[in-house]
């Protein structure tokens, strides 16, 4: 891939999105962008890697519909992985069990970066990441299948999206943790999910959907989880931008916020 002549980067994603460009310069290189995204980048992101979640799909994306620019955008994950090859992601002993989520969204992050006709401009991005006792278990970096018509409406549909990752795994620790006789504590029962949308907020801690104008077209199709915050298996707690984990799955950071995430994400 010729990464010898490129200087180190310190995030694998720039901070402008990676879009479809309409008259772009054409390929360059020999070779298989397709197989090096499948192969090998995705494996990393889904596995090993949650620090290039948000880069490598950014660059799926555009497997078949390929430009100069997506070629430089998957160099440069490649320049990033080749130089932090000697860090590993951190697995810190906890005796405790807590199973925590962090939920994200971009609202219409693609907007004056795709295509003005294409409706995939205006989608919002989720990312959010399951934490077990301090450990990334579980994460995620995808467009919404829906157009948000709000940030509220996208950060809901977010919620909602990780419930259904989050949700399963909790039943399975606490079925496991039976079955061994492992006793867990009442903040160990307990799932936090971290939010920093006031709307998605209050919708969340809502036991009856809400149905007022703005809300009443996705408040029902979404507010299924909300069952069991009431029953206070989950609680979905407010949490300064500063430290909302998600946001790394999101967009593209600037390095030190990026570092930053990467540290409490996976130790360094």
């Amino acid at each position: 891939m010729g990464l010898d002549a490129l200087n180190a980067v310190w995030t694998p994603a720039d901070h402008k999105p990676l879009g479809a460009y309409k008259d772009g310069a054409p390929c360059e290189e020999q070779w298989s962008y397709a197989s090096i995204v499948g192969m090998m980048m995705m494996y990393l992101a889904s596995n090993s890697h949650p620090d290039i979640a948000f880069a490598v799909h950014q660059c799926a994306r555009f497997t078949h519909n390929l430009l100069r620019v997506h070629e430089v955008a998957l160099k440069r994950i490649a320049c990033y992985l080749k130089g932090t090859r000697n860090k590993g992601r951190k697995i810190m002993l906890s005796k405790k069990l807590n199973l925590d989520c962090y939920a994200n969204v971009d609202f219409a992050g693609l907007w004056n970066v795709e295509l003005p006709n294409d409706p995939t401009c205006v989608k919002s991005r989720t990312g959010y990441i399951l934490m077990l006792g301090g450990v990334p278990v579980s994460w995620s970096s995808k467009l919404q299948s829906k157009i948000a018509l709000s940030t509220t409406e996208a950060k809901y549909s977010a919620l909602s999206t990780a419930m259904k990752e989050l949700i399963p795994l909790r039943q399975l620790i606490d079925k496991l943790t039976l079955a061994l006789g492992v006793k867990q504590s009442k903040e160990e029962q307990l799932s936090c999910v971290f939010e920093d949308n006031r709307g998605a907020l209050t919708l969340a801690n809502t036991e009856m959907p809400m149905t007022m104008p703005r809300t009443k077209h996705y408040a029902i199709e979404m507010h299924w989880f909300c069952e069991h915050c009431v029953q206070g298996q989950i609680e979905v707690k407010a949490i300064d931008t500063k430290v909302q984990l998600a946001d790394i799955f999101m967009k593209g950071l600037d390095p030190q916020d990026f570092e930053t995430k990467r540290r409490l994400i996976i130790g360094w």
